[in-house]
């Protein structure tokens, strides 16, 4: 452990300054430690895209991590919901979100670095994520951004064995995709569906049921009625707990008051990845 402690660090020697591309998850924080540490907190910064998107939760803690690392943190306001290609919500979407984030990054964070400054802008790509179906990657290629957990070819079970180890305190935090992912794939992403999604999570959250996902699904009647459903996703080691604490009809209130009409809990439970295309 110590030695890919070390190949980490030693990483990111080649380099004056470094941008992480940072969103609070476990890959993006090691890689953030792992700068600071190499190179000390004054020559990295972090930087969170911030959009509707994003829980505001899952920004706090960005900002209590990068305070923690003692590392600037720059909140960049993306404008992604503008774009009808990401509205749209194909199977391309992610690749208009990060390009929104680069673009932004581009724009109002490089200019201010020293044009003879060895610096790259990195992000929490791993070895686990070859192979995937990730957009998003297309546009991290075109931006130029490095991966340098997936370089040194590091999966997710060495990265949380790092995290663990560097004392990070998100070291066993589960993966928490962006608010569209839980949108059906051909359903339109839009400002209020990710306020519903996101009120509906952290009502759930607020009763002690940690990771659970609120999937949006659009009912439409024969008469031309619209209505929405909530297909509530938990871990599978949660469905007993939710049902025998009698929470069900707690559970069904935060998400109505959430705006939603119907709610459903999916008894196949939470997978990485959702379902959300069906």
């Amino acid at each position: 452990m110590r030695r890919l402690c070390d190949g980490l660090q030693a990483w990111f020697l080649q380099f004056d300054e470094v941008i992480v591309a940072f969103s609070g998850g476990i890959d993006s924080t090691l890689v953030l430690a792992a700068a600071v540490d190499a190179l000390g907190p004054s020559k990295v910064q972090a930087v969170t895209a911030c959009s509707p998107s994003l829980r505001s939760d899952e920004l706090e803690l960005c900002k209590e991590l990068t305070r923690s690392l003692c590392v600037p943190h720059q909140l960049l306001e993306t404008n992604e919901l503008e774009n009808p290609r990401y509205r749209k919500n194909a199977g391309d979407r992610c690749y208009f979100c990060k390009t929104a984030m680069y673009e932004s990054i581009v724009e109002n964070i490089l200019p201010y670095i020293s044009s003879d400054s060895r610096h790259a802008l990195v992000d929490g790509t791993n070895l686990d994520d070859i192979g995937d179906l990730r957009p998003g990657l297309k546009a991290a290629t075109e931006a130029g951004v490095k991966h340098p957990l997936q370089e040194l070819a590091l999966g997710k079970s060495a990265i949380r064995e790092l995290a663990k180890a560097r004392g990070l305190t998100n070291w066993n935090k589960p993966a928490m995709a962006c608010l569209s992912s839980r949108i059906p794939r051909g359903t339109e992403v839009t400002k209020e569906r990710l306020r519903m999604i996101e009120a509906a999570e952290i009502g759930i959250q607020k009763l002690g049921i940690e990771g659970a996902r609120v999937r949006f699904h659009k009912l439409s009647g024969d008469d031309g009625s619209s209505e929405t459903l909530a297909r509530i996703e938990v871990l599978p080691e949660q469905l007993e707990r939710l049902i025998a604490q009698n929470l069900r009809e707690e559970v069904v209130s935060s998400v109505k008051k959430a705006g939603f009409d119907f709610a459903t809990l999916d008894i196949e439970g939470y997978k990485v990845g959702g379902r959300s295309k069906k």
